[in-house]
């Protein structure tokens, strides 16, 4: 298998010390709603689609760290323009068995509401995309279809993910998939150079303090994650006649040419053709 991998509120002192991290967003805005536009009613949320094994599969033990740390982002940025957050939660087992095809009913049910501006997740590879095992020649298995991460790609809806690190992911989601944490081949010492940074010692202090118990791995990567898709459905949403309006596929564009976010990870920058974070 691959690697795995409090609500808005009220006043968090922690949130005055990470006013820094967040860079500046543009004030460019989509020239008009069309199709693959989402198109927020006054008094509406913006729904956010958080996808994670919430059940009994092998990415469980670290999934309430993570969701934990998505609601710490929340709090960061609670609304886009007036308009509050809303996490969306879904289930999405990881399975322990590559013989056995993932299942996509998380992401057709995803896709199904067309609120759903984006989607944080999915916490493993496999059960991301059934193309994310590597044979022995090094070569990526042919994907299972229908898979989640396809079924995003062909809505239009963008993905960032801060566990999956498979090679094989950006094929199948061209245009939709991003990730703030790198690939297997970089992963471990890259991962252990992150854990020693100040920005993630502080936000783990902070996240302890907050939530009575260290966090597990991967929830500092989600935090940038889903920081990043905020500020980036920010920059490219607009007002009109009391409605928010946010594109789809402009939103895909901005998390994909992000170059030096300040993330507790570190400065986040993806690659534009894959959506891979790189190691530097």
């Amino acid at each position: 298998m691959r690697r795995l991998f409090g609500l808005v509120g009220a006043n968090r002192p922690w949130m005055v010390v990470f006013a820094g991290l967040v860079v500046a967003v543009s004030c460019a805005l989509p020239a008009a709603a069309a199709a693959g536009t989402v198109v927020v009613a006054h008094g509406r949320p913006v729904e956010i689609a958080v996808v994670l094994d919430r059940s009994t599969g092998v990415g469980a033990p670290v999934t309430p760290a993570i969701v934990n740390a998505i609601h710490m982002a929340t709090q960061f940025i609670p609304v886009i323009r007036g308009f509050r957050v809303q996490l969306d939660p879904y289930d999405a087992p990881c399975g322990g068995d590559e013989a056995v095809a993932p299942d996509a009913s998380a992401a057709q049910s995803v896709v199904a509401n067309p609120q759903t501006v984006a989607v944080v997740g999915h916490e493993c590879s496999y059960a991301f995309s059934g193309g994310a095992v590597v044979d022995d020649n090094g070569v990526c298995q042919t994907p299972t279809t229908p898979n989640a991460l396809a079924i995003y790609e062909a809505a239009g809806i963008p993905t960032i993910d801060g566990s999956a690190t498979s090679p094989c992911l950006p094929a199948d989601g061209p245009t939709v998939f991003d990730r703030t944490v790198v690939d297997d081949a970089n992963f471990d010492p890259w991962y252990a150079a992150v854990q020693t940074l100040p920005s993630d010692k502080l936000w783990t202090a902070i996240y302890t303090l907050e939530f009575g118990a260290p966090p597990t791995e991967f929830a500092d990567l989600y935090f940038d994650a889903t920081t990043l898709l905020l500020a980036r459905t920010y920059q490219v949403s607009r007002l009109g006649e009391g409605r928010l309006v946010i594109d789809r596929a402009a939103l895909a564009q901005a998390i994909r040419h992000t170059t030096g976010f300040p993330g507790v990870t570190g400065p986040i920058t993806l690659d534009p053709t894959t959506g891979n974070r790189a190691t530097s």
